[in-house]
């Protein structure tokens, strides 16, 4: 299974986002990148959002992604400008 294998995996189980300091304790550092690679590449409409875990207690800026099926980037921006 490759790192964006598993990075889909842990989006699709975890609808509500999956926090950075999971993909870390996931032994996958390079996280981010490959979420770069998978919304470039593969097309797919993964976005930042709060960090569900209130137990969480992040002292830097860790980054929660959720992953948005059945909807591309482009129209997730339409709809925003819209309202």
């Amino acid at each position: 299974m490759t790192q964006h294998d598993r990075i889909l995996t842990l989006l699709r189980d975890h609808p509500e986002g999956v926090c950075g300091i999971t993909f870390l304790q996931t032994y996958m550092p390079t996280y981010s990148q490959r979420i770069g690679e998978l919304r470039r590449n593969k097309g797919y409409t993964i976005i930042p959002v709060p960090c569900p875990y209130d137990w969480h207690q992040h002292n830097s800026n860790i980054a929660t992604y959720q992953l948005v099926e059945g909807i591309n980037a482009e129209q997730l921006q339409l709809e925003d400008a819209n309202g």
